[in-house]
């Protein structure tokens, strides 16, 4: 999906700034979260959704909160389902205020 001024950065962007300011070799990096290079690099190209459990290394290999990567995973989420569903939410109507 291309990025507008909408579109929540996908984690694993952020994770690539991130991880660039630590100058270190995207290997090791891979290996120090228990990642293959395969899954890191899919994770830079948004092709790979952010797990709790990589979100908890992440966390603290660079002394950030777990929730905080995820909290962009699911900003990135609800932008893509917003987008895919788009003509279907359309369609479904409110009940009211009862809910």
């Amino acid at each position: 999906m291309t990025e507008t001024a909408e579109t929540p950065v996908h984690p694993g962007k952020s994770l690539k700034r991130a991880l660039e300011q630590l100058e270190r070799p995207l290997a090791e990096v891979a290996r120090l979260l228990g990642l293959s290079r395969q899954t890191l690099y899919e994770l830079f190209g948004e092709k790979q959704c952010l797990t709790p459990q990589v979100a908890l290394r992440i966390a603290k290999l660079t002394a950030t909160s777990a929730k905080e990567w995820l909290d962009l995973q699911q900003a990135y989420d609800l932008h893509e389902a917003r987008v895919e569903d788009a003509d279907l939410l359309v369609r479904v109507p409110v009940l009211g205020e009862r809910w």
